[in-house]
């Protein structure tokens, strides 16, 4: 993410005076962290470090989500798309 130009990112929508903590792309994970640290909140080791956490929190709550929801999908042999299409009408 840092690596990638996440920070880089976080200062040009400060400095264009287009980050709104309401929006939802403000809740982007690392997004508020980096900004704190933009604005000297945070350090950058912290921002980080929280932004890691957050990204292992939701991890933990997609993979819950796919164990409760997940239960009766069929899996679809992919192949080619001759195997997908006959394993697809079969489903239907």
């Amino acid at each position: 993410m840092i690596a990638s130009g996440a920070i880089y990112e976080c200062q040009r929508v400060l400095d264009e005076g287009f980050w709104d903590y309401t929006m939802p792309s403000s809740k982007i994970i690392g997004a508020q962290e980096l900004v704190l640290y933009l604005q000297n909140l945070k350090s950058l080791k912290d921002a980080i470090l929280e932004a890691k956490i957050k990204t292992h929190q939701f991890a933990k709550r997609q993979r819950t989500w796919f164990r409760k929801n997940m239960k009766n999908w069929k899996t679809i042999e992919i192949t080619n798309s001759t195997t997908f299409d006959k394993s697809l009408l079969n489903l239907i």
